[in-house]
């Protein structure tokens, strides 16, 4: 869940705000026509929401490894990556993430780039997407910190991976950055 809302929304408010954004998140995205999609999940894959996104939407559920973000992320992406030829992973607290990142990120890979990402403003990102991946791109990132896209970079760089950067976009991980979801009118980001 979005833990660093807590302290505003509470445990409760922030899991109910994570819901959301899954749910906007699989709204924005899913596109059964085009590719399929997959949630992996923190916790419990049988928990009555997954369950419902997974009924609703006619999509598989995976658990997540019990790690850091950048060894879960890779976990998922070296998993799905024995199934498809290219993958894209997001983040589900990106609200404006839409079919058309997915789109431009699988045209960025078939015109040879190894990874794309979609930087985030925090200094992260909220969408990568590749045909292959290497363990090492997730080492040495402070995750949750302003460096984690610079570094990434940086690592892809080491590895000499061509790397495609699509627009940056905003994510929702602190309190600051609960107005602008509520100008969205996903229903209340404020207890």
């Amino acid at each position: 869940a979005k833990t660093r809302l807590m302290p505003r929304l509470g445990a409760v408010g922030a899991a109910a705000l994570h819901q959301k954004l899954v749910l906007r998140t699989l709204d924005n995205v899913h596109r059964p026509e085009q590719w399929d999609t997959n949630l992996w999940c923190a916790g419990d894959v049988t928990h009555p929401f997954f369950q419902a996104c997974a009924l609703d939407y006619r999509l598989s559920l995976y658990p997540q490894s019990e790690a850091d973000l950048g060894q879960r992320m890779y976990a998922a992406l070296q998993s799905s990556l024995r199934v498809y030829e290219a993958v894209c992973l997001l983040g589900t607290d990106c609200p404006l993430l839409s079919e058309a990142h997915i789109r431009q990120a699988f045209e960025q890979l078939d015109q040879g780039h190894d990874l794309v990402f979609s930087p985030a403003e925090d200094g992260g990102y909220v969408l990568i997407a590749a045909k292959f991946i290497k363990r090492e791109l997730f080492e040495n990132i402070q995750w949750g910190s302003c460096t984690v896209m610079q570094q990434s970079l940086a690592n892809a760089e080491q590895l000499s991976l061509q790397v495609s950067l699509l627009p940056t976009l905003w994510d929702v991980d602190v309190p600051e950055d609960l107005p602008r979801l509520a100008s969205l009118n996903l229903g209340p980001a404020n207890k």
